[in-house]
């Protein structure tokens, strides 16, 4: 029987393995945020101050989807589909390919676009060229599209991102699928 007793002592960190080094430790210190204790995760769109904790909520909100998967049973395997990345990484992973006839583009690309969850990290710190855009609008139009799962963590707002994209179609998308969190920094 999945029981959050058995979540929190065996299974929890084993699903800390997907983030980095430093986001496990900053899940395991601090405190999960009261309203995200419960339930499913919903697509969100998380933007504001630098050092205001975007990345650490997405990244719990991504943890509870894991643990509510969990505790529903997940025999479909869903966990499994859940993926936490970098923006740049992200654009990394796919220019790896340009030079390995072992891995194709399509392939890195179908991993992001049917995820059951992606968190896209630092969203748009890279310089937005015209393949960038593509790959962007393709992801971001899929996910839109086929309803899939997605948060999303920026410094700049979705108004700041259309004008630095001089387009509308991603961020009209975003729009649409996510809910949108403000983060303030905090004086600690």
């Amino acid at each position: 029987m999945r029981t959050e007793e058995k979540w929190n002592n065996q299974f929890r960190k084993k699903c800390l393995a997907k983030f980095t080094p430093r986001i496990a430790r900053d899940l395991e210190m601090i405190d999960v945020p009261s309203d995200l204790q419960t339930g499913e995760c919903q697509s969100t769109f998380i933007y504001g101050d630098i050092e205001s904790g975007k990345t650490i909520r997405a990244s719990f909100m991504m943890l509870q989807e894991m643990k509510h998967l969990y505790l529903q049973g997940d025999i479909s395997g869903k966990a499994e589909s859940i993926i936490f990345v970098s923006f740049p990484d992200l654009f990394a992973e796919i220019r790896e390919t340009f030079d390995n006839p072992k891995k194709h583009e399509s392939e890195v690309m179908e991993k992001y676009l049917n995820a059951y969850l992606l968190v896209l990290d630092d969203f748009l710190t890279i310089r937005p060229t015209e393949w960038v855009m593509e790959i962007l609008y393709r992801l971001i139009n899929h996910r839109y599209e086929y309803m899939k799962k997605t948060i999303i963590t920026s410094n700049l707002s979705l108004e700041e991102l259309e004008i630095k994209l001089n387009d509308q179609r991603i961020t009209s998308r975003i729009n649409r699928m996510c809910v949108l969190e403000f983060k303030k920094r905090s004086n600690f």
